[in-house]
């Protein structure tokens, strides 16, 4: 019962992935905080440091994993905890750091690469909240005048208007109006418009359903716009 909105659940968890990362940056933030107040600098045993390379080792491949899984199956919640992982590697990767500069003299350097985490894990935390917020609003994800083109090449057609596409990576979906000789036969007119769905298709270059609505070629229905604007309605 859901056409087209399985997809959708798994861009809502990618929010709820973007909300992890925001709270791994607060904790990342405020820890740099009160060690810069007290003074205090990061401290780690022998035992904890070889957890911790494993632990680094363990988190890099996991995601790389999901970042190639994520790009072959189009999947949003995939790439999104691609990028929560990785804020894992990072923050792994800057208490390494971080001890070995304080052990070189640099006291002030675990407060540095601290604000430098919470810089790159902000931005992986608003790329999530923006992709998954341009899906959920159903942007355009191709452009119209590609489109059009593509469907004035199949003959017959002589005009194309109301162009509107969404999805994403992995499907698309394109609603559009084409008009025809009014005196065509249905039969016609729907070859046609199974011609222009198949030239839609390859011109999106991806998995697509093209619904084509046909409109005779008369005064009234032949328009010069392309995109679907209702307030011209």
């Amino acid at each position: 019962n859901h056409p087209y909105g399985h997809r959708r659940f798994e861009t809502i968890t990618s929010l709820g992935i973007a909300l992890f990362l925001l709270l791994a940056l607060q904790q990342i933030l405020q820890g740099a905080w009160n060690r810069w107040q007290s003074g205090d600098s990061p401290e780690i045993g022998p035992i904890a440091f070889v957890v911790m390379i494993v632990a680094l080792g363990i988190s890099i491949t996991v995601t790389l994993w999901e970042r190639r899984a994520g790009r072959r199956l189009n999947s949003s919640i995939l790439l999104a905890d691609a990028r929560h992982t990785a804020s894992d590697v990072m923050i792994s990767l800057s208490v390494l750091l971080g001890l070995v500069l304080i052990q070189l003299g640099y006291p002030s350097a675990d407060l540095f690469l601290a604000l430098v985490i919470a810089g790159a894990i902000a931005w992986a935390a608003w790329q999530i909240i923006r992709d998954a917020a341009l899906s959920l609003s159903d942007v355009a994800v191709h452009s119209a005048d590609d489109i059009d083109r593509a469907a004035r090449q199949v003959e017959g057609v002589q005009g194309v208007h109301n162009i509107r596409t969404r999805g994403g990576e992995g499907m698309t979906w394109v609603d559009m109006h084409i008009q025809v000789d009014p005196g065509m036969a249905v039969d016609a007119a729907h070859e046609i418009s199974s011609s222009v769905a198949a030239k839609v298709e390859q011109e999106v270059g991806e998995p697509a359903d093209v619904t084509v609505h046909i409109e005779p070629a008369t005064d009234e229905h032949l328009r010069p716009r392309r995109n679907y604007h209702p307030d011209d309605e």
